[in-house]
């Protein structure tokens, strides 16, 4: 999880400066500006108090409800936040923890990834963080023995404080729609952009 934006959005949407919010936390306001900074790292004190703002009713955002959605789904699925560091993994579902998480905090440092950060790359470069690309279409061989196939799609969402993530819902496909998805589209990834549909 990328703490120093989950520290500097919560604080903004709870409108709250970092002197305020230092004081919810029972932090000084320096420990704050240094979180936001992403100079540190929440002590296990802190990310508890965060998590406790991130379920409460009265705290919690559309897109905090969201990402709990994704984190409790029984379906794969993933959100990710670009970032100059990669892809940065905001949450997964619990079908694809023990094998996402388990690496680390980018999807671009779990094996076998190759051809989603290709394809989140070409998300990316087609306009993504300007608002032009409405969905996307792909499809993904993982590295498993026999290799399974996924139909992923792709969408935008953004967070309260304006943030581009990118959702990705994966289903299991047959090798035959994978060969054919992956003929049909450069790449194997379709992409729809809003500037498309006029």
């Amino acid at each position: 999880m990328d703490w120093a934006k989950t520290v500097k959005t919560t604080r903004k949407r709870l409108k709250m400066n970092q002197e305020g919010f230092a004081d919810l936390l029972g932090v000084s306001q320096t420990t704050i500006s240094r979180l936001e900074a992403g100079h540190t790292g929440p002590t296990d004190d802190v990310r508890e108090k965060l998590e406790q703002l991130r379920q409460d009713p009265r705290t919690r955002s559309t897109f905090d409800d969201f990402v709990a959605s994704i984190e409790y789904s029984p379906y794969c699925s993933f959100l990710v936040l670009p970032s100059d560091n990669g892809y940065v993994l905001e949450t997964v579902s619990e079908q694809l923890k023990t094998v996402f998480t388990a690496y680390a905090d980018t999807l671009n440092d779990i094996p076998g990834t190759q051809a989603l950060i290709l394809h989140l790359d070409a998300l990316m470069h087609r306009g993504f963080e300007n608002g032009r690309v409405e969905s996307a279409v792909g499809v993904w061989e993982d590295d498993q023995v026999p290799p399974g196939h996924w139909k992923v799609v792709y969408s935008p969402m953004r967070d309260g404080t304006g943030a581009w993530f990118i959702f990705a819902a994966l289903m299991k496909t047959s090798e035959a729609d994978y060969e054919n998805h992956h003929a049909a589209h450069e790449g194997g990834l379709a992409i729809t952009s809003f500037s498309e549909r006029a």
